[in-house]
C-alpha cells in the first residue's frame, strides 16, 4: 500500500482524492474510508499513471484477459515478478507429478501471453516442459485426434471442452490418449464433468482456479478428499496461495 501511495500516480489520486494516507490503514475497518475501485477506473486511465514511476512499459511482460466477463484487461508485470507467480504455478503442478520433460496438451482459448514471458522462455530454449495447442473450436472428433497426434504426458484445459472430448473417446477405439493426469480451470469443475473426464481419459482429474490479473489462487489439495461430493469443494480443500 505504501509502495502504491508513493510510487504509482493513479493510486496515490485516489488515495489523495479520498483524504486518506497509507499510514491512516491499520485494520480492515479502516479500508471503508477508500472508495471501491472498477476495472473501468484503471482501464480509463493513462497507462503512466497506471505503472510504478521509472518503469519502461517496452520492458514489462504483458498478460490479456480474454474479457469473458466484460471487457478485456491488460496487465503489466516486471520479468522478475511474471517469474515469481510462474513458478508458483509450476511447484502445484509438481505436487500432481508433473516433470519437465512432460509433453503437455493445452485446450484453453489462446489469451495472448507476451514473448517476454521470462519462464516459458527459458523453458523453451533448454526444450523443457513442452506444450502442444489444441484448436478447441474444432469438433470433438478432431480435436481427439489432434491429442492423440501429440501424445500427452498431461492434459490441462476447460473442464467443458475435456468433458465433451471425453465422451466421444468411446467411438475412437483406435485413439491411444493415455495421460497420467488432467488440469482444468477456467470455469466451474461440476462433480459430472469430473466424473466424465476421469473415465474418458482413466486419469485423475485436478482442479486449479486462477486469474490473469493474479496467476494461480488456488489448487485442488492432493489430501482434501473427494472432491464429486459437491459442485465446488470447500475452501478447506484448496491449498491456496495469495500474491502480491
Amino acid at each position: 500500500m505504501d509502495f502504491a501511495y508513493h510510487r504509482v500516480a493513479f493510486y496515490r489520486d485516489w488515495f489523495n482524492a479520498a483524504g486518506v494516507r497509507p499510514e491512516d490503514i491499520h485494520k480492515a475497518a479502516d479500508l471503508a474510508a477508500l472508495p471501491l475501485l472498477a476495472k473501468s477506473h484503471l482501464r480509463d486511465a493513462p497507462l503512466e499513471s497506471r505503472l510504478a514511476e521509472g518503469s519502461d512499459p517496452a520492458a514489462l511482460v504483458v498478460h490479456n484477459t480474454s474479457g469473458s466477463s466484460g471487457e478485456p484487461f491488460t496487465i503489466y508485470r516486471t520479468p522478475g515478478e511474471d517469474n515469481l507467480l510462474q513458478l508458483l504455478r509450476l511447484r502445484a503442478a509438481r505436487q500432481y507429478g508433473f516433470r519437465f520433460l512432460d509433453q503437455r496438451a493445452d485446450l484453453t482459448a489462446p489469451i495472448g501471453g507476451s514473448p517476454k514471458d521470462p519462464v516459458r522462455r527459458t523453458a523453451k530454449m533448454l526444450r523443457l516442459m513442452p506444450v502442444e495447442s489444441v484448436d478447441t473450436t474444432q469438433d470433438a472428433d478432431d480435436l481427439l485426434r489432434q491429442i492423440a497426434r501429440i501424445k500427452p504426458d498431461v492434459l490441462t484445459g476447460y473442464p467443458g471442452v475435456l468433458a465433451h472430448a471425453a465422451q466421444r473417446l468411446p467411438d475412437h477405439s483406435d485413439l491411444r490418449v493415455a495421460p497420467r493426469f488432467v488440469v482444468v480451470g477456467g470455469e466451474p469443475l461440476t462433480p459430472l464433468m469430473r466424473r466424465q473426464v476421469e473415465r474418458g481419459f482413466n486419469a485423475p482429474v485436478y482442479d486449479m482456479y486462477g486469474t490473469n490479473e493474479f496467476n494461480l489462487l488456488a489448487w485442488q489439495c492432493l489430501r482434501g478428499g473427494d472432491c464429486m461430493s459437491a459442485t465446488m469443494p470447500p475452501l478447506s480443500r484448496f491449498c491456496g496461495m495469495v500474491s502480491r
